[in-house]
């Protein structure tokens, strides 16, 4: 099933390959350039394709040593979390875990708008690929 962003994302990708194209054939790009503007253009390609996603949705939280999705009664464990010296890594952990299927719809959503395209080239870049390592898609 694709996303709701999938034409818009393929216009963007069709309109950032042509500027690619263009860039190279006028000598702007360089080689090193043109590789990582390739690796952006194939970042865009795994998010055009992506679909759903296949994790459990959020949102999630704790509760005692288990990191629950509170989107069924009763919740469904996600995770246990086992005890980790010092606590406060294990505190540190436990929250970056739970709050991940917010960032990932939070990174979407910024991908998603026009200002997006406007960002420099390494935010677009950290943006993707994080979006594509939450997804299994290591780019």
């Amino acid at each position: 099933m694709k996303t709701k962003q999938t034409p818009r994302l393929l216009k963007a990708l069709e309109n950032l390959t042509a500027f690619v194209e263009d860039a190279v054939r006028t000598g702007v790009l360089n080689a090193d350039e043109m590789k990582d503007n390739q690796l952006l253009v194939e970042a865009n390609v795994a998010i055009a394709d992506t679909q759903k996603a296949q994790h459990t949705p959020g949102p999630w939280e704790l509760i005692g040593r288990h990191i629950v999705a509170r989107t069924k009664t009763p919740y469904q464990k996600v995770a246990e979390v086992e005890e980790v010296s010092p606590l406060g890594v294990e505190i540190a952990n436990t929250n970056l875990i739970v709050a991940a299927p917010e960032m990932l719809r939070a990174l979407k959503m910024l991908h998603s708008i026009e200002e997006f395209k406007h960002f420099g080239h390494e935010e677009q870049v950290v943006v993707l690929n994080a979006i594509n390592k939450a997804e299994g898609k290591q780019s």
